[in-house]
């Protein structure tokens, strides 16, 4: 199974009419309310009442507003001995499916770094890295959800070639409503940092 958006939203809360938050895929991805046409009126639109035009820009990854709105990051950071401990928190609250969803090419990345006053990157001790396969971020510190497959003959991994026969390797994907937390240390016996934490939405896998 490659593309499965509707079903995970049919497991979510979205789906559930008794969820006063309860929303369609349409609502998110086909709003109303902003246009008053479905044509031009020069050739051939009429004025309509805006709440029953639906947008027909497949609003998605290519939506950056809508983007922001689907996810919230929480750092924390606490001095502990010569260490530098960072806690994130990655949260799905405005997606209605696993996020990200749809092609298996893309994937979000939660990357972190400490710079010294001087600096200098403070070294790493505990905490997960960026795989091998995330081109200039491999091997930082940080997360990446992403559906992986491999191809079941080749052996090649992340493949975007799901129209061959693949094999699901990994999916850590956060799924709507829910949240992923991460911990890392860094050795710290300057007087003073700065820790930068960002989450990067990535279309496409950076070999390709």
């Amino acid at each position: 199974e490659i593309y499965n958006s509707y079903g995970e939203w049919l497991n979510s809360t979205y789906a559930d009419n008794r969820n006063p938050k309860a929303k369609s895929c349409q609502e998110c991805h086909m709003p109303v309310g902003e246009s008053d046409r479905f044509a031009l009126l020069k050739k051939g639109g009429l004025i309509r009442d805006p709440e029953t035009v639906h947008l027909h820009r497949n609003s998605g990854s290519r939506d950056s507003e809508l983007l922001k709105q689907s996810v919230e990051l929480e750092v924390a950071a606490d001095r502990r001995g010569d260490d530098l401990v960072i806690k994130t928190v990655t949260r799905n609250i405005g997606a209605g499916h696993h996020l990200p969803t749809g092609s298996p090419l893309r994937h979000l990345v939660l990357r972190v770094r400490v710079v010294a006053d001087d600096g200098s990157l403070l070294t790493q001790r505990s905490g997960p890295n960026l795989p091998e396969w995330m081109g200039e971020y491999v091997g930082q510190s940080g997360q990446v959800y992403a559906k992986v497959l491999e191809e079941f003959w080749t052996g090649i991994t992340p493949t975007i070639g799901y129209w061959n026969q693949t094999r699901l390797i990994s999916d850590n994907r956060i799924p709507a409503n829910g949240a992923d937390q991460q911990e890392f240390s860094f050795h710290f016996p300057q007087a003073g940092a700065t820790v930068e934490v960002e989450l990067i939405y990535v279309r496409a896998l950076p070999q390709i």
